[in-house]
Formats: C-alpha cells, structure tokens, sequence
C-alpha cells in the first residue's frame, strides 16, 4: 500500500500559512550536493556540512520515510509548487520513525518540493539489495 504525498487543502493551507507566519512553522531550505543510484548527499539549511539521505515507505502505512544519519524526516502534503509539509526531527539518535512525534521533539517544517520528489524517485523498492553482511546480500522488503 504505497500512499503518494497529496495537495493539501484550502483550510489546512490558510492554517500552515499563518503558522508561517507566526514562526510556528519554518521553512528548511536544502542544498542538494549529489544525487546517487539509491542516495542523495543533500545539505539542510542549518547544518555544517552535507549528509547522505535515503528514502523508503514504511511497511504498514505507505509513508514515505527520508533519512540520514541525524535527520528524520516524513513529507505530509504540497503545500504549494515550492513547498511540502513534513514532520522532521534532528539529532543524535532521533532519526528514527518513532522520533516524529511532538512528545518526540518532532515539528512541522516546509521542505523544498525538489527534494520530496528527488528522494520519491531515489528510495528503496522491495527486493533492493541494501549491501553485504558476511558475503551474503541484506535485501530490503517493504512488507
């Protein structure tokens, strides 16, 4: 079941909208560096030096997971033609699922559409070979 990242409507625009206004909700302004087979060596606004990403949809839901070392982060919706919603969450040992929650420290940001779509079209898809553990290959499944 893989869920694409949708338009988001006109009322939950207006609210985003005014969260940016407010300050609530910031704009992460991403530099991509590179762009691999399966990863993108991206650098977000704010940090010191450029991280590889991967993309994967999570088994049971179809989200859409984008992550580094550091950086976790779901696309929820296009929010317009530069922007998309995501739940993001950065630090050491917070880049994983259970991280995006606000109990978590997670928050909501705007993320360059670019890099959405860049890391859609790059992520895992069932049966890749993820690398090598004692001469035998680890496959990534998404079920």
């Amino acid at each position: 079941m893989e869920k694409d990242v949708k338009e988001l409507n006109g009322e939950l625009r207006e609210k985003i909208k005014d969260g940016v206004r407010r300050g609530v909700i910031k704009k992460v302004q991403v530099e991509i560096v590179e762009v691999g087979e399966r990863t993108v060596k991206a650098k977000l606004q704010g940090q010191r030096k450029a991280r590889e990403f991967i993309a994967y949809r999570v088994s049971n839901t179809g989200d859409l997971i984008i992550q580094s070392s550091d950086v976790i982060i779901m696309p929820l919706g296009h929010y317009s033609s530069e922007w998309t919603l995501c739940v993001y969450n950065s630090g050491k040992g917070r880049a994983l699922v259970p991280f995006l929650t606000p109990a978590a420290g997670a928050r909501l940001v705007l993320v360059s559409r670019e890099f959405v779509g860049i890391m859609k079209a790059q992520r895992f898809r069932d049966g890749d070979i993820l690398g090598h553990a004692e001469g035998a290959p680890v496959v990534y499944r998404e079920s």
